[in-house]
């Protein structure tokens, strides 16, 4: 009887297991290392903060199973409001978006280049440094794109699970904070390194790890065990 209660118990783990993952949430997370370019700074409030040359660790995460806000186009992928985060931090100095990604777009093949964008719109960001005024449009962006065909960096305009950043000839972006009227100041930075991808378990083989993680670990069967030993 213990032998068919615990065949029944790995069936339904190997059909948890084996869900379709458009119900279940695959966040990525990818891991950047990079450097200053650039920095405007007409009115000198940035100072010596952050120089060109800089190092800098950028991170960008979301979920690829958000709707595309334009399912019927195959060229053009955008995801508002996309679970996850953008965050850059330059020498120490975090810059930062979460919990949503405001908007992530993939173009894939479209207007001859590749492009991801992810970027928060003009929002107010949820952290900045201290040192550094926001005004009232800071804004975080990041870029990494293929401008020369044949076009490989993505396989289609879904939300990438992988970037193959040798294939970039795009692969920067900026933080910046400015009026209505002018942009006070904006550091650029390159992405270097090839990122690292760090994919995070679905919620059905959570669950189904979990089942059996109780099963083995349940009175009944340690007390099954002993009487057998």
């Amino acid at each position: 009887m213990r032998f068919g209660t615990l065949g029944s118990l790995f069936s339904a783990v190997a059909l948890l297991s084996l869900a379709p993952i458009a119900s279940q949430a695959e966040t990525i997370t990818f891991d950047f290392t990079g450097h200053v370019t650039s920095v405007y700074d007409p009115f000198g409030l940035v100072g010596s903060l952050i120089t060109t040359g800089d190092p800098i660790l950028a991170s960008l995460r979301y979920d690829t199973t958000t709707p595309d806000f334009y399912p019927a186009d195959p060229t053009r992928g955008e995801y508002p409001n996309t679970p996850g985060w953008l965050k850059v931090d330059i020498d120490g100095l975090a810059f930062e978006k979460t919990p949503t990604v405001e908007v992530v777009a993939v173009l894939n093949g479209f207007q001859d280049q590749e492009l991801l964008n992810a970027f928060d719109v003009l929002d107010n960001p949820t952290a900045w440094p201290g040192q550094l005024p926001t005004f009232t449009y800071p804004e975080i962006s990041m870029f990494i794109g293929q401008t020369t065909p044949p076009f490989s960096l993505f396989p289609s305009d879904a939300l990438p699970s992988e970037i193959d950043l040798s294939k970039a000839d795009i692969r920067w972006g900026f933080v910046r904070a400015g009026t209505q009227d002018l942009n006070m100041y904006e550091i650029q930075f390159a992405l270097d390194s090839v990122p690292s991808t760090i994919p995070e378990p679905g919620t059905a083989t959570l669950l189904a790890g979990g089942l059996l993680l109780y099963w083995l670990c349940s009175p009944r069967l340690l007390h099954g065990a002993r009487g057998n030993s």
